[in-house]
């Protein structure tokens, strides 16, 4: 039986369920708050011919060969202008020194530089308890590496990212920066040890052809591109109702059907109707709708603001890098990404992350285009064409241990009291990363409507 579906969320999650939906037959209303259709992976920055992405920077296949046909089929990419990465080539910088051979933290400089508390390290490593369970980051940090690395490296790299102690992190906080393994001893030390299942799960090679990666896809105008595709696709399909610039404001459900009321930019109120419910905004937002007292206090602090600084210049170092991580706490960069060059453009372009709190003011972008040059990333005597700082309204979460608490308290009392609501995508908090979230997304679906 064919049905009508209310997707709330114009994002990515909530653009996939809509486009499968649609091309099972059923009625989709997909809803989007703001004008802008796939969230962070919706906006770009153009300049002349480069754009510069907002969100994801590149497109990862998912290894899943059923879910990768329905991601990058031809409705949804444009073979001629997408550029295959067979192996995104990621690195770190830390200590001083640009490790590009794998994407992890290198401690190895750390090692040469401190060869007394490398000992300690190596000391530590020996008497690690295997079985033990950790209730915050920094437990985890030091029951994996021991306390020296744990005080001496891993928690000045923290308080960078989140500013924030890492006794008081979820154990997971670490893992959206790349930070799941380290790089720690010389390669003969690395093969031995990595035979025990413990040390593999949180050590890593320091060469990038041993360990395993996926396909990358990277459009001529930005991952924009593979978000307009979709848009057009659900556009163009009259099963398909797109209503942006438009929110809930309430809804209940009686034997059969929601209604639902809407209300736009213009106030103006509207009811709609359907048999199925499906969540893909942040579950958060819920709270403004349903009547659900949480017993456990809002978190004091819950995002970090996310500064992007756009560049161009006329030249760059051999890198070979498409992006790495700047876990140096002296160095306000994070992260820095370095686009594929395209046809017809006059220079290369990169663009550098920062986070910092809401009460500070971003960075000067003369100190991240120093901080560029202090990295080898660009030469010294470079050119810089074009510069442009972009602050972003969309927060990066501090994954706290008493927001975590809020959070869990809050999608309980969902499930228990509106367990009609199908959550999906990264608000069911299964994953975080967009590959892993995609194909949870997609089965979800399939089991939904096989």
């Amino acid at each position: 039986m064919k049905k009508i579906y209310t997707i709330v969320g114009g994002g990515i999650a909530g653009l996939v369920s809509a486009i499968y939906l649609s091309r099972k037959g059923h009625s989709v209303q997909l809803i989007e708050a703001s004008n802008q259709w796939g969230g962070l992976l919706g906006l770009a920055h153009q300049w002349q011919n480069f754009y510069f992405d907002f969100g994801t920077h590149f497109i990862s296949a998912t290894g899943d060969s059923e879910v990768d046909d329905f991601l990058f089929g031809k409705n949804l990419i444009n073979t001629a202008s997408w550029q295959l990465i067979p192996q995104l080539k990621s690195g770190s910088y830390t200590f001083g020194h640009l490790s590009n051979q794998a994407p992890s933290l290198n401690l190895r400089p750390w090692q040469n530089q401190n060869p007394e508390q490398f000992l300690q390290a190596c000391c530590d490593f020996i008497h690690l308890k295997k079985d033990s369970v950790s209730n915050n980051l920094f437990e985890h940090f030091t029951q994996s590496y021991g306390k020296t690395i744990a005080e001496s490296v891993l928690k000045p790299v923290m308080m960078k990212l989140l500013d924030y102690d890492p006794s008081l992190l979820t154990i997971e906080s670490h893992i959206p920066f790349g930070l799941r393994r380290l790089i720690f001893g010389s390669d003969v030390f690395l093969k031995e040890i990595k035979k025990s299942p413990f040390f593999d799960d949180v050590l890593s090679y320091a060469d990038r052809e041993k360990s395993c990666s996926l396909p990358c896809f990277y459009p001529a105008g930005g991952v924009n591109d593979w978000i307009q595709a979709m848009v057009t696709e659900l556009t163009n399909n009259p099963l398909c109702q797109l209503l942006p610039n438009t929110q809930v404001s309430n809804f209940k459900k009686d034997s059969e059907k929601w209604q639902v009321t809407l209300k736009n930019s213009q106030q103006s109120k509207l009811d709609i109707h359907c048999n199925e419910l499906i969540w893909s905004a942040p579950l958060i937002l819920l709270k403004r709708i349903l009547p659900i007292e949480i017993q456990q206090p809002a978190p004091k602090k819950s995002f970090r603001i996310i500064d992007l600084y756009h560049f161009v210049f006329d030249e760059l170092c051999e890198t070979g890098l498409d992006y790495f991580y700047c876990y140096d706490p002296n160095l306000i960069s994070l992260r820095v990404t370095i686009y594929p060059p395209q046809l017809n453009q006059k220079g290369r372009s990169l663009t550098v992350e920062v986070l910092r709190n809401p009460e500070t003011e971003g960075t000067a972008i003369e100190i991240i285009h120093n901080e560029l040059i202090k990295m080898q990333i660009v030469p010294g005597n470079s050119q810089c064409l074009y510069k442009h700082y972009q602050p972003l309204k969309t927060g990066f979460p501090v994954l706290s241990l008493e927001s975590k608490k809020f959070v869990n308290e809050f999608h309980e009392k969902v499930k228990e009291n509106y367990p009609e609501i199908k959550v999906l995508g990264r608000e069911s908090g299964k994953h975080f990363f967009m590959k892993d979230v995609l194909v949870d997304l997609y089965h979800t679906l399939t089991e939904m409507e096989p």
